[in-house]
């Protein structure tokens, strides 16, 4: 953590980076911490910005904890997303995206299939409407489908 913290306020404090620590005294842990960080380009392309896709990725380093959120948007010109933020935590709430003035009134997030993520937007931002990923949805399907059901002799249930 500690070399991420000197590259993130040092370095990209150089280039302009909007940094945050987001206060998270909500937190009954005394340990918890968020921080991050966006470019000049990626606030612009945030502002006006009402749907988000918000992606977790789990167990960044040695403790298992620590989460990187992506923050995107879909950006007309490409037709993509376009990642306007990221943040590293090891809060399981979203609270630290609202008080650090980041998402005020989000219209939307999609999101993966994951309860925990349905659970802190739901709390963070009641008004939201949640919508799942189609690929990570269609990928829990398959997951499940190919665990209950088994055919005798096919490729799949000898795997």
């Amino acid at each position: 953590m500690t070399s991420f913290l000197i590259w993130m306020n040092n370095k990209l404090s150089a280039l302009n980076f909007n940094i945050f620590k987001a206060n998270t005294s909500y937190s009954p842990d005394p340990s918890a911490f968020a921080y991050g960080f966006m470019s000049p380009v990626q606030q612009e392309k945030m502002k006006t910005a009402t749907s988000f896709r918000l992606d977790a990725t789990h167990a960044i380093s040695s403790n298992v904890n620590e989460i990187l959120y992506t923050l995107l948007v879909r950006d007309e010109d490409i037709g993509r997303g376009w990642p306007v933020a990221f943040m590293v935590t090891n809060d399981r709430g979203l609270q630290f995206l609202k008080r650090s003035s980041l998402l005020v009134d989000p219209k939307q997030f999609i999101i993966d299939c994951c309860a925990a993520e349905v659970h802190a937007i739901q709390t963070t931002f009641p008004a939201t409407s949640i919508q799942f990923c189609i690929f990570h949805v269609t990928q829990a399907w398959n997951r499940k489908l190919s665990d209950s059901v088994k055919i005798p002799g096919s490729l799949l249930s000898e795997a």
